[in-house]
């Protein structure tokens, strides 16, 4: 059993980055209870089950909860991906991998929101900055992809009050296969070497970007929607067998 607490960011002021001060308050959010019990499944190889209900507050204080019982084996984050940034059981981040994992199979919000609860939940784990930058990084250039559609029906009878509930429908596009991501994985490299090398620092700029899933008071938000962009573009190429361009810093801009 793994405890983890409620955390806030440690304090990373400096002052060429004035953005870090305010980013040293902002509350990560919490998890419920403060530690997670995994136990392997019987006869399933690679497999754990949850023991006990476990539920992650967010920034937004959207509740993400796991219920007693669950499956979770790390797929979320591709295998191919573990020996770069880690096995989601063996590293120090657990609790935001079972959140994880088990959205990624319900699929009940969009990938999305589902990517950045995983990103703030690893911070209130208590990961560097860095890390879960990282973290979010692989999941958004080779993990789970889905879009959520809703169609609307129009009123019955022209009666406002007899609309059905409009039609969910999730369009699964799914992970990066790992033939393919092969061709990709050094390009990551490069990011994650950034990443690291700056140590979460990847902006220098106080005024926070609307990060599209409600976290515009964010001081992250316009690192993550910059981290996105690299790895949507990088997603998009991998399939392009004439994609040989040299990796760009798209931190600057350049």
């Amino acid at each position: 059993m793994l405890a983890r607490r409620s955390l806030l960011l440690p304090a990373l002021a400096s002052p060429l980055f004035p953005w870090c001060e305010a980013s040293a308050q902002f509350d990560v959010g919490e998890f419920t209870p403060d530690s997670v019990l995994l136990r392997k499944a019987p006869a399933q190889p690679g497999e754990f089950v949850v023991e006990e209900t476990v539920s992650y507050r967010d920034p937004n204080k959207v509740i993400w909860e796991v219920p007693e019982g669950t499956l979770v084996n790390g797929a979320s984050i591709p295998q191919y991906l573990w020996s770069l940034v880690g096995g989601p059981f063996t590293g120090d981040y657990v609790y935001a991998s079972v959140i994880h994992d088990h959205f990624c199979v319900t699929k009940e919000r969009t990938s999305n929101a589902t990517h950045r609860a995983f990103y703030y939940a690893m911070l209130a784990e208590g990961l560097p900055l860095w890390r879960a930058q990282m973290m979010y990084l692989a999941v958004e250039w080779f993990g789970d992809d889905w879009e959520v559609v809703l169609y609307e029906y129009g009123a019955i009878g022209g009666d406002p009050q007899n609309n059905p509930p409009p039609r969910r429908v999730v369009v699964d596009i799914g992970q990066v296969p790992e033939a393919a991501a092969a061709r990709a994985l050094d390009d990551f490299k490069f990011f994650a070497g950034e990443i690291e090398r700056r140590q979460g620092e990847l902006i220098n700029n106080s005024t926070y970007a609307d990060g599209g899933d409600g976290y515009s008071a964010s001081p992250h938000a316009a690192t993550l929607e910059r981290l996105q962009m690299i790895a949507k573009r990088r997603r998009a190429a991998i399939d392009q067998s004439n994609d040989d361009e040299e990796p760009e810093n798209a931190f600057d801009g350049r």
